[in-house]
């Protein structure tokens, strides 16, 4: 019998002892840990390409600046999942990104009091009017709220504009730059509205978010994000961005983590609104990505941006352990749904989206947003053949957790540099104990048919 630690070829008869787990068994445990490409303005002390835990939203305003797309993207995922193990990438904005911008314009004098409510995002703010004010009392107070000065009392901390008043047009403008932000919706009302009116636009015509952000940053550049990311070991990665390049860098980044050299498996997702495009538009990006290893989120009609889409998912994902247990027709409490019936997925929206790669969100019952079904961009092989069936994220989780398992295995009962060790090494020996481990799984119910598949 070989003993670690004890040479084989010592004489002294005596009682020796070692701790070893070379023949420990069980299934291993399957912690989730998150990172979130987090998008930092010049308020945040984080700095861009490093990483740091986000514990709470404090975190994330800290490092990222209150009201920065990485402040309200780690805020929604904790939101949704309070303990989930989180992590910040910080991501500057390209050099020559822009910000999206767009203005809400109030005219008349109120003749009754009244509410001027503008919604940004899922936020809104409030601005209480009385008899006889005039409009630009009420965007000069509206200016004051999202803005407000040196010393004034903030309300909206995050709040991902600012705003600044010329005489009752009020410009608004993201906080971050790039093309995501153009996802921030952006709508006004007035209660009681005798003598004011609203309207948001983007300086001629009516819009309904901000608009004229553009310029993503690269995230597989030399010294960039993903780069630095690389031996982080994260299984689940939040993509704020949604454009098809930055999709296909993540994506690539995720293949290259878990492939047979490296064995730190991974999953990416991103979101999508109406505010980033139709159904149409959506479907034919999952074509484009059409992959094992990234979820494409879709639920039209809701305020929230895209990007705090994709950190609802990837919070769902962090609560979950068991590989081979499903998220679909999870209830998010902590996600609004949308305000008009008709923006709801029908039916044959949702087969086309599913049988397109996307996973889509619907309203549930007693109206609260809910995953119909979590699946990978995934829709065809290599040779272009389509797949006929949703590509489950069961699949995906499943085989990360046995490749994981399998490597504890392998590693824990053929450890050890000397001569026995190495002899043990047969393909024999090694498939006996993979199989002893798929058993294992497979009485747990993470894959089947084990003796007629795998022997």
């Amino acid at each position: 019998m070989n003993i670690p630690g004890v040479p084989e070829s010592i004489k002294k008869p005596g009682f020796y002892f070692a701790i070893t787990s070379q023949r420990s068994g069980g299934l291993i445990a399957n912690a989730q840990k998150a990172v979130i490409l987090a998008p930092k303005i010049a308020a945040g002390t984080g700095v861009a390409g490093n990483i740091y835990d986000a514990y709470d939203q404090a975190d994330a305003a800290k490092y990222c600046g209150y009201g920065s797309v990485g402040h309200l993207l780690a805020k929604r995922a904790l939101s949704v999942n309070r303990y989930m193990f989180l992590q910040l990438m910080i991501v500057a904005d390209a050099g020559a990104a822009v910000a999206g911008t767009c203005h809400v314009v109030v005219t008349g004098t109120a003749t009754k009091a009244g509410v001027l409510s503008v919604n940004i995002g899922d936020q809104t703010v409030d601005v209480a009017f009385a008899t006889g004010d005039l409009h630009t009392a009420i965007s000069a107070a509206l200016e004051d709220l999202i803005s407000p000065g040196v010393g004034e009392t903030i309300l909206y901390p995050a709040l991902p504009v600012t705003a600044v008043d010329t005489a009752g047009n009020v410009l608004l403008t993201s906080k971050n730059k790039g093309a995501y932000v153009n996802d921030i919706k952006v709508s006004a009302t007035v209660t009681e509205s005798a003598g004011i009116t609203v309207v948001v636009n983007d300086g001629a015509d009516p819009v309904t978010h901000l608009s004229g952000g553009a310029t993503n940053p690269t995230l597989d550049g030399v010294g960039g994000p993903l780069e630095k990311l690389f031996n982080a070991g994260h299984t689940i990665i939040i993509n704020p961005y949604n454009d098809e390049a930055s999709i296909k860098d993540v994506d690539a980044h995720v293949k290259a983590v878990g492939g047979p050299l490296e064995k730190r498996w991974a999953k990416a997702c991103f979101g999508y609104t109406d505010a980033s495009g139709t159904s149409s538009a959506f479907t034919t990006l999952c074509g484009n990505v059409n992959s094992k290893e990234t979820c494409g989120v879709y639920f039209p009609g809701i305020k929230t941006p895209s990007f705090e889409l994709a950190a609802v998912h990837g919070a769902l994902w962090a609560a979950k352990e068991d590989p081979a247990l499903p998220i679909d027709g999870t209830t998010i409490l902590a996600l609004d749904i949308p305000a008009n019936p008709n923006d709801y997925l029908k039916g044959t929206v949702i087969e086309t989206i599913l049988a397109n790669g996307g996973c889509p969100y619907e309203v549930g019952p007693g109206n609260v947003a809910r995953v119909v079904r979590d699946i990978m961009t995934y829709v065809s092989n290599a040779d272009g053949v389509a797949d006929i069936s949703p590509f489950d994220t069961t699949i995906t989780d499943v085989g990360h957790y046995a490749g994981k398992y399998f490597l504890t295995v392998i590693s824990s009962k053929f450890s050890g540099t000397n001569k026995k060790f190495i002899r043990s090494r047969t393909p024999k020996a090694v498939k006996s104990v993979l199989l002893v481990a798929a058993k294992e799984m497979e009485t747990a119910e993470f894959i089947q048919d084990v003796d007629s598949s795998y022997k």
